[in-house]
């Protein structure tokens, strides 16, 4: 009877049982085969040899000196499945005519107790100069953290130019204002920040406006927020 690794379940051959090696081993290299960093010329190469690949089926290919990972529909990033949490807005989320932070849809992440996180949200935003945007986060209680923007625009800057904010937030539930540059007018920017949890929850972004006005502010579908696990 063949042996059976407890952790992985590769099967392998007994020693006494020498009639059956040969296809003990060849139903070991078919074990271990779906597990290997498999190497092809080129796409086309792979897609003519790897029919039936299975999720987290790791390849590289040699044209373009890049690895990739099958989600169980494409091969994408690696990138994409070493990360803690990957979240994108799938539709625009708008606040009008209020102050009140709201909980941006989706992006939220867990965490436990002393782990250590760290995260960017790379925004689409559009607000007019006289309500701004604000963004927040809130977390579990006795967390440290900081977090703050990187190449978001001051409020009152008026255009898609103009002086930027680089202060920062660790208080929960406590925003930051940013400046629009009008109706129709697309900014981009960064939130970065980090948290050693003090307990297990969830850490959430929020948003809101800046100013009440009677007016859309709007963050826009395709934002992001990358997660990854530090310590």
């Amino acid at each position: 009877m063949p042996n059976v690794d407890p952790d992985q379940g590769l099967v392998y051959p007994a020693d006494p049982d020498l009639a059956d090696n040969p296809s003990g081993f060849a139903t070991f290299i078919g074990g271990m085969v779906g597990r290997l960093v498999r190497r092809y010329t080129n796409a086309a190469d792979r897609t003519a040899r790897d029919l039936a690949p299975v999720e987290n089926q790791v390849t590289a290919l040699a044209d373009v000196d890049r690895v990739d990972i099958w989600d169980g529909a494409n091969y994408i990033s690696l990138h994409s499945r070493a990360l803690y949490a990957q979240l994108r807005l799938a539709a625009d989320q708008t606040v009008s005519n209020s102050i009140a932070l709201v909980n941006v849809t989706g992006f939220s992440f867990p965490v436990v107790t002393s782990g250590t996180y760290q995260w960017r949200c790379d925004l689409f935003y559009e607000a007019t100069t006289t309500e701004d945007i604000q963004f927040a986060f809130t977390w579990p209680g006795g967390s440290t953290v900081r977090w703050g923007g990187a190449g978001m625009l001051d409020v009152g800057a008026g255009s898609g130019v103009g002086s930027l904010k680089a202060n920062t937030q660790n208080t929960s539930g406590t925003g930051i204002s940013y400046g629009g540059a009008g109706a129709g007018t697309v900014l981009s920017g960064s939130l970065i920040g980090e948290i050693v949890a003090g307990g297990n929850g969830t850490v959430q972004m929020q948003m809101a406006q800046a100013a009440a006005a009677v007016s859309n502010t709007i963050l826009r579908m395709r934002s992001r927020m990358h997660v990854w696990r530090a310590a």
